[in-house]
């Protein structure tokens, strides 16, 4: 079974498809935006069949810290289900993540940003929830 580890370094790959982004499979002291972050998860064990495991991780989507119009309608296009820059899209091209999970699949997305702080500072962010399944 894969260690959350390569499920992590997975995600991030497939997300690292989305030109012009800056992915981290972990998160960084200081990100530089536009930033996908694979951060904290969730593990039901035991769960599939018995036997491996469901993860759900949070992705966070970060651009900056100036809340406008413009940065609203960027967010809008990380989190829309289809598109070049879709979240989404990037990560269920490859709902193996290069073969280290059995499925993956964007779950729930939250445009109500939240403030989170690198280094001091304050960056505003939105939430994707990604399902990954892995399985001896």
């Amino acid at each position: 079974m894969a260690t959350v580890s390569q499920i992590r370094d997975g995600l991030a790959t497939q997300l690292d498809t989305i030109s012009g982004t800056h992915c981290y499979p972990y998160e960084p002291d200081v990100p530089i935006t536009p930033a996908l972050i694979v951060a904290s998860y969730t593990a039901d064990y035991d769960l599939v069949m018995g036997d491996g495991t469901n993860y759900e991780f949070e992705v966070l989507v970060i651009l900056g810290r100036q809340i406008d119009r413009s940065f609203q309608e960027q967010i809008d296009s990380y989190l829309q289900p289809a598109g070049s820059t879709s979240i989404k899209a990037a990560i269920e091209a490859d709902q193996t993540l290069g073969g280290v999970a059995s499925y993956a699949a964007v779950r729930t997305v939250n445009s109500s940003l939240t403030s989170m702080d690198f280094a001091g500072v304050t960056y505003a962010v939105a939430i994707v929830r990604v399902e990954v399944v892995a399985q001896p």
